[in-house]
């Protein structure tokens, strides 16, 4: 502290601030350079708009544009997807301890419509809107070594289950998730194959006998509204505007003697 505060002794940083943005590096404007030139700041095609969006802010941590599509007949996760209709779906770039399912501000939104307005077509019908949440719920049948708790590696089962929970967590998450840590695009799937590098324990501790997940309620939906969950398997496929959360994990790990 700077200036002394009657009654406080100190101040601490609980985690890392987020929202803020570096210079932009020499290589990523060149990247946008052929962008701009095919553009010129008008938004066409779907690629325009996601474009065009990422340059109204830096708070932005996804964007994907949805098209109009002639096979949808009703208003999927409330987006009507009939001719003239753009949706823009936006993600913040807010850290993990803040929100596991993040929504833009209003402030947010409303300076992309603005930045979007003044380049679209003047006949389309513009929607900037938050995520369409897909929570994924995750069970987990674990293990792990009496050799690993002897040797003190570990203080008991409790430890793995913690850890799994926590890498179950990290992974779903739509802004930091995913195996590269750098977050989920909209409508992409969840493979269990993938989730089970982020979550696995060493070798010298434990392993995991079972994995499963499926697809729970969505967040938006009607809480009213009658909701049968996917079958526990091996992969979820997403809607295409669909976005992955953290659901539900049970996790149960159990003390396993032998040799690993």
């Amino acid at each position: 502290m700077r200036t002394p505060v009657a009654g406080i002794t100190g101040v601490i940083n609980p985690f890392s601030a987020y929202g803020g943005s570096d210079q932009e590096a020499i290589a990523d404007t060149e990247r946008r350079a052929p962008q701009l030139l095919r553009n010129r700041y008008r938004a066409v095609t779907a690629e325009d708009y996601e474009f065009l969006a990422a340059e109204s802010s830096t708070e932005l941590a996804t964007v994907r544009c949805l098209q109009p599509r002639s096979d949808y007949t009703q208003a999927f996760g409330g987006l009507d997807r009939s001719s003239g209709n753009i949706h823009v779906i936006i993600l913040p770039n807010i850290g993990p301890s803040l929100s596991a399912a993040p929504q833009p501000t209003e402030e947010l939104v409303h300076e992309v419509v603005q930045y979007l307005d003044r380049r679209r077509d003047i006949t389309s019908r513009l929607n900037v809107t938050g995520p369409r949440y897909l929570p994924i719920d995750v069970t987990v049948v674990a293990s792990v070594w009496q050799k690993a708790i002897d040797g003190g590696l570990i203080q008991g089962a409790s430890d793995i289950q913690t850890y799994i929970v926590k890498q179950i967590t990290n992974y779903l998450h739509p802004v930091v998730g995913g195996l590269d840590g750098k977050g989920w695009q909209v409508g992409q799937n969840v493979f269990i194959a993938d989730l089970y590098k982020a979550i696995t324990p060493s070798v010298d501790i434990g392993f995991i006998s079972s994995l499963q997940i499926q697809g729970a309620a969505p967040l938006y939906t009607p809480p009213t509204r009658p909701f049968a969950p996917s079958p526990l398997g091996s992969w979820v496929r997403l809607a295409d505007y669909e976005l992955v959360c953290l659901g539900t994990p049970n996790v149960m790990v159990t003390v396993q003697a032998g040799v690993q």
